[in-house]
């Protein structure tokens, strides 16, 4: 599967990529098996703690959310809002990852957290800001 690498670790708009939770260590997959009831399609995600690399189901790509504000840099940048995907290998069609507050109707499953998922519809709960982690003196 590829992936996008770089040196300076800089991200790009279209790169693909794999996505880490530094508290947990978890990668972010999907799981095509797992459809989401009450959406025309979309499929649960989760994390996993094993080194999977870079496979069809835990690569993703980034998009600009606002294509009227697009920059000519390539580069995201913190305050950028975007959309995540998955790739062309996972699904014939675009899944955006998608996510909604907690309600008596939208939660996770087995958390009972808020429920995150991949989606074919593109709407604001699949719009995302990029912001630097705590500690980086940017809170």
């Amino acid at each position: 599967m590829p992936h996008t690498y770089r040196e300076d670790g800089t991200l790009e708009y279209h790169d693909s990529l794999i996505l880490q939770n530094c508290l947990t260590n978890g990668i972010l997959v999907v799981d095509m098996s797992d459809r989401v009831n009450g959406c025309d399609e979309a499929y649960m995600v989760t994390s996993t703690v094993q080194k999977l690399g870079a496979i069809a189901r835990s690569v993703y790509s980034i998009e600009r959310a606002n294509a009227q504000a697009a920059r000519q840099d390539p580069k995201v940048r913190y305050g950028d809002e975007v959309r995540i995907m998955s790739n062309s290998y996972i699904c014939n069609k675009e899944l955006y990852l998608h996510s909604c507050p907690i309600s008596p109707l939208a939660y996770a499953r087995f958390s009972r957290n808020q429920e995150v998922c991949l989606s074919t519809q593109r709407n604001y709960n699949t719009v995302w800001r990029i912001l630097p982690t705590p500690g980086n003196g940017y809170y």
